[in-house]
């Protein structure tokens, strides 16, 4: 079991705080979960975690799993050299 820190990029930190700030609680609920269901999970493993990105080749995808009635997909990259994930991007299901 290999241990990682998960860094959020700041720009997508700054976007995931607005739309939790304009999501109703349903919403709001679910990206507080999502959060730290990413904080907590990608820290073991992450390049076992999630699938190979369609879009990044140097990136995977993961489907956060409860987050009630909404669909949350986070895509990120592992650095094994610094034993870092960072997470450079996120969609929910109001995304348009």
């Amino acid at each position: 079991m290999t241990r990682y820190t998960v860094v959020w990029e700041p720009e997508l930190h700054a976007d995931f705080i607005r739309v939790w700030i304009a999501a109703d609680s349903t919403l709001r609920a679910a990206l507080t979960r999502a959060s730290d269901w990413i904080d907590r999970h990608l820290v073991v493993d992450p390049d076992r975690q999630g699938r190979p990105s369609e879009f990044d080749p140097a990136c995977r995808t993961i489907l956060v799993p409860d987050t009630g009635e909404h669909s949350i997909v986070v895509l990120y990259r592992v650095r094994p050299d610094d034993r870092q994930v960072d997470v450079v991007a996120f969609q929910h299901d109001l995304d348009e």
